[in-house]
C-alpha cells in the first residue's frame, strides 16, 4: 500500500510549500494544508506560511471521525463547509477549537488510487468558495498527486536499478553499498562482519550441457535456497556477477557464519537440481568462502571480500562442495 511509502523528500516539500503558499493567497485564507493520513492521524505535511493560520507542519491530529479531511478521504469528494458553527455534525471538530469554522478540501491519492490525504483550505470567519476556488484545488492536487506518481516511479526505477533482473535478488551495485554501510559501523562498534563467496561448482559445464534457458532457471532456484537461510533482518543475499553469489551477514561470530555457510551448502543440494556434468555430483552444488572481520578489525571491506574470496578458491581447490573458512582479518 502506497499510503505509507516512500517518504517525502526535501525538495518535494520545498514544492509544496509553494503550493499551499499560493493557494492561500488565491483563495484569500490564512490556511491552505496538504494534508497525509497515517495509520491513525491526520499530519501536516506542508501548510501556508501566514501569520493568522494556527496549523505547523508534522502536526498531527487523531483519526476519531470527527475531521473534516477524514470525510474527504472517505467520500473521495470535495467537502465545503462554509460555517461548522450552524451544523451539529462538527460540533466535536478540533478545527473549530482553532477557531477555523470554514473548510473546503478535495483528496489526494497515491498513484494506486490508495488515498494519500487532502489539500483544503480553512478559516475563521464564515466563507462560501467559489467554483473557482474549488477548481483551483482540485487543479493544484492533480499537481500533488502527479509529484506523488514521479516519486513513486523514480522509487521504482532505484529498485530496479539495485535488483538483479533475473533473480530478483539484490546485485552487485547494492551489496556493494550495503557492504560499505555495514562495514563502517561494524568498525565504529567493533562488532564482526562475516561475507560469504558462494560459486555453483561446474556451472559452465551445466550450461554447456543443458542449455541457457535451465542455466537461468538454475540461478533463480539457487538464489531462491540461499535467501531462504539468509533471512534474518540485516543479513543480505545478492548476485556477485555470473554463477557467484555473496551474503553479507553483519554481527555475525566465524562459528555462525560457518554454520550458516553449511545451511546455504545443504540447501542448495538439497534442491536436486540434475548436474550431468559435474565432476563432484549428479545435482548442482555450491562451494562457499567465509571470511569474518573481528571486532577489534581494522582491514577495509575490499580486504575482507578479497579474503572471502581466496576462501572460496581453496573449497574449489580441495574438492568443492565444501566450506572454507579463512583466519579471522584485523
Amino acid at each position: 500500500m502506497q499510503s505509507k511509502f516512500p517518504e517525502m523528500e526535501p525538495r518535494i516539500l520545498e514544492q509544496w510549500q509553494g503550493i499551499t503558499n499560493l493557494v492561500a493567497k488565491l483563495c484569500r485564507v490564512p490556511a491552505a494544508l496538504i494534508m497525509r493520513q497515517n495509520d491513525d492521524t491526520m499530519e501536516v505535511v506542508s501548510g501556508s506560511e501566514h501569520p493568522d493560520s494556527p496549523y505547523q507542519v508534522n502536526e498531527k491530529a487523531p483519526l476519531n471521525g470527527d475531521l473534516y479531511c477524514e470525510t474527504v478521504i472517505k467520500t473521495q469528494k470535495l467537502l465545503h463547509v462554509p460555517n461548522a458553527l450552524k451544523d451539529p455534525v462538527w460540533d466535536h471538530n478540533p478545527d473549530i477549537e482553532l477557531g477555523m469554522i470554514s473548510y473546503c478540501g478535495v483528496p489526494v491519492n497515491w498513484p494506486d488510487g490508495t488515498p494519500f490525504g487532502t489539500l483544503c483550505i480553512l478559516d475563521r470567519v464564515e466563507k462560501h468558495s467559489t467554483d473557482e476556488e474549488k477548481d483551483l484545488l482540485n487543479q493544484f492536487a492533480r499537481i500533488i498527486e502527479l509529484t506523488l506518481e514521479l516519486l513513486v516511479s523514480n522509487r521504482r526505477f532505484e529498485n530496479l536499478s539495485l535488483q538483479d533482473g533475473l533473480t530478483g535478488i539484490a546485485n552487485r551495485r547494492l551489496f556493494d553499498v550495503v557492504l560499505k554501510r555495514e562495514w563502517a559501523q561494524s568498525h565504529r562498534l567493533k562488532l564482526p562482519l562475516s561475507p560469504l563467496m558462494c560459486d555453483i561448482d561446474f556451472f559452465k559445464n551445466y550450461n554447456d550441457s543443458l542449455g541457457h534457458v535451465q542455466g537461468d532457471e538454475c540461478l533463480k532456484q539457487v538464489a531462491e535456497a540461499l535467501s531462504a537461510v539468509s533471512k534474518r533482518e540485516l543479513d543480505l543475499c545478492a548476485r556477485y556477477g555470473g554463477e557467484e553469489f555473496a551474503i553479507l551477514l553483519p554481527n555475525t561470530e566465524p562459528k555462525q557464519a560457518f554454520e550458516l555457510a553449511e545451511q546455504c551448502r545443504r540447501a542448495v543440494a538439497g534442491l536436486q537440481i540434475p548436474h550431468p556434468s559435474s565432476a563432484v555430483c549428479d545435482v548442482v552444488t555450491i562451494s562457499i568462502g567465509v571470511c569474518t572481520m573481528t571486532d577489534s578489525g581494522d582491514v577495509s571491506e575490499t580486504a575482507l571480500i578479497r579474503a572471502a574470496d581466496q576462501a572460496l578458491y581453496r573449497a574449489k581447490q580441495g574438492g568443492r562442495n565444501r566450506v572454507e573458512i579463512c583466519p579471522t582479518v584485523s
